[in-house]
């Protein structure tokens, strides 16, 4: 039996100073991406509105430091989507900590957060632990980064 019920989605990007520059992590680059993606997919609708983008602010900093990803928070608060696309999941945080707890504040306002490169849903008990696991190497790798900057 098919439906016409289709999920509502948002997207979040979000790319730091730094990564402006580098093409595969532009604001650019991952809203063509994304949207590429969505188009392919037929059980989705995205309102304009619904595209948060933060430009030109580290993924370390907490939801309420990021203009976009606060609004997304607010507008899932009042059940205006019911899943969160992202290219990466470095893009939504390069913290561990507060990535899962991002996860986690999603998950209460019953969002899911889902990752177009990476193959798995971050409210299953797998997904939780790949998110983790991923999470904490986009931490190592950045602290390995800013380590070799100076």
């Amino acid at each position: 039996m098919f439906t016409d019920i289709k999920t509502r989605i948002a997207l979040y990007i979000r790319a730091g100073e730094e990564e402006q520059r580098e093409s595969s992590n532009s604001i650019r680059f991952q809203e063509e991406r994304l949207l590429g993606f969505i188009k392919s997919q037929h059980d989705v609708i995205l309102e304009d509105s619904h595209i948060y983008k933060d430009n030109s602010l580290s993924g370390t900093l907490p939801i309420e430091s990021r203009p976009a990803l606060k609004k997304l928070f607010e507008d899932g608060a009042n059940g205006e989507f019911d899943v969160v696309y992202v290219l990466k999941l470095d893009r939504f945080s390069q913290k561990t900590s507060l990535l899962i707890n991002g996860i986690d504040k999603l998950k209460e306002l019953n969002i899911e957060l889902r990752s177009i490169t990476e193959s798995f849903i971050s409210t299953t008990p797998t997904g939780m632990f790949m998110t983790s696991i991923i999470g904490a190497i986009t931490e190592f790798e950045l602290g390995i980064r800013k380590q070799y900057r100076k």
